[in-house]
């Protein structure tokens, strides 16, 4: 025992050894090693104070964390004889079902009853609200009610919810209260009673509890009863998390033989209480020190083993925010420091963010040795956040997963195959039964499951129902179709309930399960049939074996016939004058109570189950083995995240009305883990008309230690975004940064990732994490890689910087190089850098600021330039959501039939005057220079800055603009003479000359320059239909000279079509400018 305390520090020893007898409170910040001290402290009391492992429950918060610890124990119990497994481990809820198990028959409870999960009992709501009475629907909708039922639906109208519904019974029963309590309180509403009455009786029809009742019923039982003499001590993880039923629950566990509770540990954190839409209470830590029988101390852990001091630095700037209700203690101290503090980026739009971030991501796992994409995770508040992260993942791609918790279980055809075994296990399965009757789709629909619904009230159950319909045809107006499914139906639950009654061991649970996925139908519908139509589907076609949905009905096959239920809840307690037939009755196997077991861990033992690599093609298996190699990002919501780590995690969105998470009258049922649209109330606003309720300082504090528990799931790095946009088009697009986001808390942050600031820096992490350093000489320069973040900073983050070249198709970049400067494999290039990279002679290209591409013209104004000239602002973001552009296509886009663009008799024409021009051109030139010929109407270097407003007198309260920013437009080449027609004129140069500025001005050439008419006002939407290397060798050819008309030599050859009025940009100018006065003025910024 020495050997397993001497590795703890001096709090988790002191916790580990504390005295068994009395309650101890374990505060156990993120990262201090609790579930250590817990497991301690379990070996503690095994080894030293030779407790039976049978007379020790433990509860926990997941099945996850029961498995991890019940690992843990077997680790340091190994070679002492003892066996983890006998320990009373798992959830309140399992342990609580396994008392019940053994003892529910002395509070009423039927023998054969199963636990409803939410997929059993969403149906039974539903189905009371479309039938409640008009006077409960009308009272539900008074302002003298008591509780809220109502939200609103997609329409905008208030109705009865099912989820508020749900919410309420669950914090009813959360509370203790049963049906006649609730009758009985002065203060009760009767809509809600209403509710609680009908669902408690459908649920008791069905010989059924959901996971309320089996907490509920297990407090009813252990209050009136001793069923737990044996147990000496009971540990609590994650007690945070706990609700008021499950702190009595404690107590009555720990009561044991005597009158009063002895022996309790618990551990948690109340700063990381986050499931307050599960009714659990932070103040249970001050409730157990007032209630509790017995002393009660307490021991504070403060070293922290996970987290760099600096991201618990912004961590604790955070929590200490809450100023009430929370006791004051020590911050936590961390065992080592990275001196890279938290980044904190803020956009100005929305569809900037995910894409920065995946940068962030490529630039961090571009080094050697350092990271693997598992190493990263995203956390975000809702699961509708998910959408765009996905994406720019994809984009850049980067390999991810989302958590999703059971998905497995949830599954079509799991849900399928279990109502099967539903039905096979017990007749009062009423959901279960209709929808085994519609799936596989076999002609029965609703409106034929409604009349065989309405038939079940005449019989003792559903099952003995169809029974009758099958025998007695000719009394029920029936289809001979519907009559044959029922008699099918009824033949095939009967003859595997002969198999499980006739069995012998269990190997005949296999049996069962094949005669169930055979008759059902199901075996054919996803080895023939799936996703097929009527004419694809080939008779003599071979069976797909590899189906996925017939690959997870083999999964589920497994677990079934794997299943090892516990012994004491296969041999159940009977009533006293059973218990003499129990010992007789014992050897025999109970098929009937695995499958009740089987389906009850379904809903309370379940984690996510992936598919045997077993039942994989090698093809498969290989695909797996290498996406495994490289790991996967992961994306979850900070529910999902709870207890987990990362070295790298990111948190978008860090606005209002997302962290904080201000519910409004929306349902938000894609939030994370079934927490929809809790905001921490009892219920929603009084009046449905008037909403002025605001939300509580009691839920904003849970979600800041929400967003507590998601900044401490980073072990080295951190980064928090948020976007500040001010959009008047929509509401959903305008956000400021979270109220959290204080002076404070981003003083503790900066706006760009420090561990790229030098080569010093990244080699410090590579020592700190004992890693090897990348080699001087070898494929990767780290020196290159700061050059290229820093540019990647200066360019907002708009672009992916690699070897000082923007990439626009990071899906072919090589990230695990970056000292080859040859032509780059990446990206999207132009003419003009084919032509570059293919000829030594051509001068290198000069700054992505260059000035804009210029043609040869008559009467050039040299370097003649404005001096007052104005700019665009200087921040422009990018038009397009990532920097992944599409390839040329291989097939033609269709010709334009002249037919559609009538000719215009007379084109208008914007452009300056000729006079005027003149005049403002030779004011502007230098004294002595050479004045501007009449005919060259603008300057060629310039680029002009078009700003168009209301010439209207300046308003007192302006109204919000929406401001267009367009990319940059070339006017000095429109020439517009006095009868409004286009000229186009050209003059021809020393030959010497002409190639010299040629060859300079290729640099700037792109593939619309090559190809249409420079002087053209008309937009050609037309797709160009080539690539950079053709346009490239188009210009090289020998002899030839390039033109300005459309028509040139060596130049593709462009239908010249009229074009409809208004498609060039300065009748948008023009038309934009007349709808100044608009109620949203427009404002387009040319640069």
């Amino acid at each position: 025992m020495e050997s397993i305390l001497a590795s703890l520090n001096e709090k988790q020893r002191e916790s580990a050894v504390f005295d068994p007898a009395q309650a101890l409170q374990v505060v156990a910040g993120p990262g201090t090693g609790k579930t250590k001290v817990l497991t301690t402290r379990v070996a503690y009391l095994l080894l030293e104070k030779k407790i039976f492992p049978g007379n020790i429950i433990i509860t926990t918060f997941t099945k996850k964390a029961t498995l991890e610890m019940i690992e843990r124990l077997t680790r340091l119990l190994d070679g002492t004889g003892i066996n983890p497994n006998a320990l009373w481990i798992g959830t309140f809820h399992s342990i609580c079902a396994r008392i019940l198990r053994q003892h529910g028959w002395k509070v009423g409870l039927p023998k054969d009853w199963r636990t409803f999960s939410d997929s059993d009992t969403d149906p039974i709501v539903q189905k009371l609200i479309e039938k409640m009475p008009d006077q409960i629907r009308d009272y539900a909708h008074s302002y003298t009610r008591k509780a809220n039922l109502l939200r609103p639906n997609s329409k905008g109208n208030w109705e009865v919810h099912p989820n508020s519904v749900k919410k309420l019974i669950s914090w009813l029963k959360s509370q203790a209260i049963l049906v006649d309590e609730y009758r009985s309180q002065d203060d009760h509403d009767a809509a809600l009673l209403h509710f609680y009455e009908q669902y408690q009786a459908e649920l008791s029809s069905q010989h059924a509890l959901d996971f309320d009742d089996l907490l509920l019923y297990a407090f009813k039982l252990l209050s009136q009863q001793r069923c737990l003499p044996h147990i000496q001590h009971v540990l609590v993880d994650e007690f945070q998390d706990t609700n008021s039923i499950q702190l009595d629950l404690m107590y009555l566990f720990a009561r044991g033989n005597s009158t009063q509770s002895q022996g309790i540990t618990v551990v948690g954190d109340p700063d990381q209480s986050i499931y307050a839409f599960r009714n659990a209470l932070a103040r249970n830590f001050e409730d157990m020190v007032t209630k509790c029988p017995i002393p009660c101390s307490k021991i504070v852990l403060v070293e922290n083993y996970r987290s760099s001091q600096t991201i618990l630095n912004t961590s604790e700037t955070l929590i200490s925010q809450q100023l009430t209700g929370r006791e004051h203690r020590l911050p936590l101290r961390a065992q080592f420091d990275c001196e890279f503090p938290p980044v904190y980026i803020e956009f100005p739009a929305k569809f900037l963010e995910a894409t920065a971030l995946a940068r962030e991501i490529l630039y961090l796992h571009c080094l050697p040795d350092m990271w693997s994409f598992k190493d990263f995770a995203i956390l975000v508040r809702h699961r509708r956040q998910i959408r765009p992260i996905e994406t720019a993942l994809i984009e850049h791609r980067i390999p991810y997963k989302i958590v999703k918790g059971r998905a497995f279980w949830q599954l079509r055809e799991i849900d399928g195959m279990m109502d099967y075994l539903k039905c096979v296990y017990s007749n009062y399965e009423k959901n279960a039964i209709l929808r085994a009757l519609q799936y596989p789709a076999r002609g029965v629909g609703p409106a034929t499951v409604t009349k065989i619904e309405s038939i079940f009230a005449e019989f003792e159950s559903p099952f003995t129902a169809l029974k009758n319909i099958s025998e007695n045809s000719n009394n029920y107006q029936f289809p001979s179709k519907i009559i044959s499914v029922i008699t099918e139906f009824v033949a095939l639950i009967e003859s595997c309930r002969d198999f499980c009654a006739r069995a012998t061991d269990l190997s005949i649970l296999g049996d069962v399960f094949d005669r169930l996925y055979e008759g059902s139908g199901l075996r054919y519908e996803y080895l023939y049939l799936d996703g097929k139509k009527k004419s694809e589907i080939d008779p003599k076609a071979e069976p797909n074996e590899l189906n996925k949905r017939n690959l997870n009905i083999k999964v589920l096959r497994e677990h079934l016939t794997n299943f090892k239920p516990i012994d004491e809840d296969l041999s159940q307690v009977e009533e006293p004058s059973q218990h003499n037939v129990v010992a007789t009755t014992k050897l025999k196997i109970n098929i009937h109570d695995i499958l009740r077991e089987f389906i009850n861990s379904v809903n309370l033992y379940s984690s996510e189950t992936e598919i045997d690599e077993a039942q994989m093609s090698e093809k498969e298996l290989k695909r797996k083995k290498e996406r495994e190699k490289a790991g996967f990002v992961t994306i979850s919501t900070i529910h999902g995240a709870k207890g987990l780590e990362w070295p790298v995690v990111m948190i978008p969105g860090c606005v209002e009305g997302v962290i904080p998470c201000i519910f409004g009258a929306k349902d938000d049922t894609d939030d994370s883990d079934s927490d929809s649209d809790i905001d921490g109330s009892s219920g929603a606003p009084s009046s449905p008309k008037k909403n002025k309720s605001k939300k509580k300082d009691p839920s904003l504090d849970e979600e800041r230690r929400m967003f507590f528990v998601a900044q401490t799931r980073a072990k080295f790095l951190l980064y928090l975004s948020a976007t500040n946009s001010n959009s008047t088009e929509s509401r959903y697009d305008s956000s400021i940064p979270s109220r959290f986001l204080t002076k404070e808390l981003i003083g503790t942050m900066t706006e760009e990732q420090q561990l790229f600031s030098s080569k010093n820096s990244i080699e410090k992490l590579y020592r700190h994490l004992r890693k090897p350093l990348p080699s001087i000489n070898g494929p990767f320069s780290l020196d290159v890689l700061v050059k290229d973040y820093e540019q990647f900073i200066n360019e907002r983050r708009e672009k992916m910087i690699w070897k000082g070249i923007p990439v626009f198709d990071s899906a072919r970049l090589d990230t695990s190089e970056n000292t080859n400067l040859t032509p780059s494999k990446f990206g999207i290039t132009t003419a003009a850098a084919q032509l570059r990279n293919n000829s030594p002679h051509r001068s290198p290209i000069k700054s992505s600021l260059s000035r804009a591409p210029s043609f040869n013209m008559d009467n050039d104004l040299g370097n003649g330039r404005s001096s007052n000239r104005t700019v665009a602002p200087a921040y422009r973001p990018s038009r397009i959501t990532s920097n992944c552009i599409a390839p040329p296509r291989k097939t033609f886009a269709p010709k334009v039939s002249s037919a559609s663009h009538p000719p215009s008799p007379k084109a208008k024409s914007f452009a300056p005057k000729i006079n005027e021009v003149s005049s403002k051109s030779e004011a502007n030139l230098a004294p002595g220079s050479a004045k501007m010929s009449p005919s060259l109407k603008h300057p060629t270097h310039d680029r002009i800055p078009i700003r168009l407003t209301s010439p209207t007198k300046p308003r007192n309260n302006p109204r919000p603009r929406r401001k267009i920013v367009a990319d940059s437009i070339q006017l000095h080449d429109i020439l517009n003479e006095s009868d409004t027609q286009v000229q186009t004129t050209k003059t021809r140069h020393n030959s010497n000359i002409m190639k010299e500025e040629e060859d300079s001005s290729l640099i700037d050439t792109t593939a619309a320059e090559l190809l249409h008419n420079p002087r053209d006002l008309h937009n050609d939407n037309r797709p160009i239909l080539t690539n950079a290397k053709l346009l490239a060798d188009t210009i090289r050819k020998p002899g030839e000279k390039r033109t300005s008309t459309i028509n040139s030599t060596g130049r593709k050859k462009m239908k010249s079509e009229p074009l409809s009025e208004g498609f060039d940009i300065m009748s948008r100018l023009s038309q934009a400018k007349k709808r100044a006065d608009d109620a949203k003025d427009t404002v387009i910024i040319i640069d």
